[in-house]
């Protein structure tokens, strides 16, 4: 007959055991710390594949616009800087979305960007970004309308890539398109990672494996 034993710790192993995880359970940091990273991982994943769930495509016209502007091969980022390691990757074309400059994405992404928040306390973790463009992506608008601020007309492209002028646009509104979200597996990720943090306080060397 096959079985293993599992004996007792002595009362002094006990308390010290206990002590330890309830040390880890009231300062939770450093496992928040790995959390915010996974969640970075979570959300550059999000931008790289399309959503997950699959976002919305972009409207025939939108893709219009961007190949007329000559995009990708022409984009810039805000300091006017060729994206390079994007475009050499092949991860920009027309129809990429939420992908312009990469402003957006780094600034849930990477924590040394101007944009990106990270709290961490002792029961909390919060990750995302102060981004201006962030909520209207994030949670989509409603239909309105669009004037011209500096001149008599609005220039844009329709749908048949042609350039169009109008006093005023109607816009449907920005679908919504949720990039600060994390899969079920990503939740899991972070869960056994956890459990981990806080089992590694009880564990002892001779009885790993045995919960």
């Amino acid at each position: 007959m096959n079985f293993q034993q599992i004996h007792r710790p002595a009362d002094g192993e006990l308390v010290t055991e206990l002590r330890s995880l309830l040390s880890r359970i009231a300062d939770l940091r450093p496992f928040y710390r790995y959390a915010a990273n996974r969640m970075r991982q979570a959300f550059r994943e999000n931008f790289a594949v399309g959503g997950r769930p699959p976002w919305r495509p972009l409207a025939p016209s939108t893709v219009a616009a961007k190949r007329m502007m000559g995009l990708p091969a022409g984009l810039r980022t805000p300091s006017g800087r060729v994206p390079r390691r994007l475009l050499q990757r092949g991860q920009l074309n027309e129809r990429t979305i939420l992908i312009l400059t990469g402003e957006l994405r780094d600034s849930v992404a990477q924590k040394n960007h101007p944009h990106h928040i990270m709290r961490i306390s002792k029961d909390r973790v919060e990750v995302g970004t102060s981004h201006p463009l962030a909520p209207i992506h994030e949670f989509g608008t409603r239909p309105y309308w669009i004037y011209p601020r500096r001149a008599r007309a609005l220039r844009f492209v329709d749908s048949q890539g042609r350039w169009v002028y109008r006093r005023r646009v109607y816009h449907p509104g920005v679908p919504a398109r949720p990039f600060l979200r994390l899969t079920q597996q990503d939740e899991d990720d972070i869960h056994d990672a956890l459990f981990e943090y806080l089992a590694d306080a009880v564990i002892r060397p001779d009885t790993e494996g045995l919960l």
